[in-house]
């Protein structure tokens, strides 16, 4: 059985800056991260390459939470 991998949302400071979420990744103890594509720390290019730069510097992993602005699902229909 494989051991579970325990990460941290950078969710609980979405509304700080994105050097300052960057600064933090450093130090949250863990190796796996889930960064937060959304509102004033939208991802573009620089910022990726500066998420990739820290990866390599401190061993980190990341997954990436993006809520979807758009759904493309059909809306619901209730069948009786």
């Amino acid at each position: 059985m494989s051991k579970a991998k325990v990460g941290v949302s950078m969710l609980f400071c979405l509304n700080e800056p994105f050097n300052r979420m960057v600064k933090r990744l450093s130090k949250m103890g863990t190796r796996y991260i889930e960064i937060v594509d959304d509102g004033i720390q939208e991802l573009n290019k620089q910022r990726v390459i500066t998420l990739k730069e820290t990866a390599k510097s401190y061993g980190l992993e990341y997954s990436l939470h993006a809520p979807s602005q758009i759904s493309t699902l059909p809306p619901h229909q209730e069948t009786c």
